[in-house]
Order: C-alpha cells, then structure tokens, then sequence
C-alpha cells in the first residue's frame, strides 16, 4: 500500500483549489490521502447542506458528471 502523503502543510491545509474541475471521486482520495483524519463528503451541486462549520470535514461539489464544482474547502 502507498504510504499517506501527510505532512505538516497538509495537515492544517484548508482548501484544494487544484482539484477544481476534477472528477470528484478522484479529489476525494487526493485529500483523504493528504490528511486520512478528515471526513470527505461527494454533494451534488444542487444539494442544499447544513451550515454548521466543522474543520474536520471537507464537502467536495460535484456536478451531474461528477466533476468538482467548487474548490473543496475545510468546513
């Protein structure tokens, strides 16, 4: 197994604007191997969602195709 990419600037990082136009599954395992400790949500762009904020969890948009909408931030 490939070891997590984990390290002091992906620990605390907040937002993956490199993952913008991306397939979101894809964006999902980028951050989940960068920081295995969030909990990483695929919504659809038209989901409405809670507004709490929780810096544990990061909600990646995707479109009807499954692409990122949005750059996934920490929330």
């Amino acid at each position: 197994m490939e070891q997590n990419k984990m390290t002091p600037e992906t620990w605390t990082k907040q937002a993956w604007p490199e993952l913008l136009l991306q397939d979101g599954e894809h964006a999902k395992d980028v951050i989940l191997e960068e920081n295995p400790n969030l909990e990483v949500y695929l919504v659809p762009v038209d989901y409405i969602v809670t507004s709490e904020v929780n810096k544990e969890r990061v909600r990646i948009r995707v479109d009807e195709d499954g692409m990122v909408t949005k750059t996934p931030v920490r929330g």
